[in-house]
């Protein structure tokens, strides 16, 4: 069974973007304690909060949990 590659977060004017490089993935972000909500689009954030994102595939192990502090 191959594993979901981890996803990579992007932080840029106050927002989050997240991708995945598995095809056909679906990711799952979270900002501070709320809890994990499907990626639809970018995120908005501010400084010091901490975005955490992980990707699942149907057939595939789910990534690792990425995480990025925001500046």
């Amino acid at each position: 069974i191959s594993k979901v590659a981890t996803p990579s977060i992007t932080i840029a004017t106050d927002k989050a973007t997240v991708e995945c490089e598995t095809d056909g993935a679906t990711i799952f972000v979270k900002v501070n304690d709320a809890g994990y909500a499907e990626y639809t689009g970018a995120v908005d954030v501010v400084s010091d909060d901490v975005v955490k994102a992980y990707a699942t595939l149907t057939g595939s192990l789910d990534s690792a949990e990425a995480t990025k502090t925001v500046e």
